[in-house]
């Protein structure tokens, strides 16, 4: 996808965002609208569990996933450096199963996603370019998630984790 240096954190924040929205079981109460301020987007993520509401186990370890995604994407989004035209940015994300013996253990990537930005020049692209391919992209996302029913909803159970990576080319 080609985006602008000054979309290039909002893109990424929204499209990682969308993949971990379709990873995640949670409640309807705990799903928010965002926007990417900049380009006046709107998109659904999932929303920080408030500690005093954790009930349960279960309960616990979705907050713990949650708020570990929101840092990680952030963590992820910051590590990039801000000025960076004419050189692509790819973020891979690997949903990891916990594999081995009581010896061994490893964990195995069952789903890798890769977002790759091209970043141009301001004046090379229109802010309703950017938004049309921000939501074919999206598009992407959600019909894959859809088509791996297999996949779906596992990222906070037990022996299931997550990395997401950056490379600068």
């Amino acid at each position: 996808m080609e985006v602008p240096q000054e979309y290039l954190g909002g893109a990424a924040e929204c499209l990682l965002h969308s993949i971990f929205f379709h990873r995640l079981l949670v409640s309807p109460s705990y799903v928010e609208d965002h926007m990417i301020q900049t380009l006046s987007y709107p998109y659904v993520r999932v929303k920080r569990i408030p500690r005093s509401s954790v009930r349960g186990e279960n309960m616990n370890n979705a907050a713990i996933a949650i708020d570990k995604t929101h840092d990680e994407i952030r963590k992820a989004i910051t590590s990039v450096p801000k000025r960076i035209a004419n050189r692509t940015v790819e973020f891979k994300v690997s949903f990891l199963k916990d594999k081995g013996s009581w010896i061994f253990s490893s964990a195995e990537e069952w789903e890798i996603w890769y977002l790759q930005f091209i970043v141009v020049p301001f004046s090379t692209q229109s802010m309703d370019d950017v938004v049309e391919t921000l939501s074919n992209k999206q598009r992407e996302i959600i019909n894959f998630s859809q088509s791996n029913s297999e996949a779906q909803h596992v990222q906070f159970k037990k022996g299931y984790s997550f990395k997401i990576e950056h490379n600068i080319m």
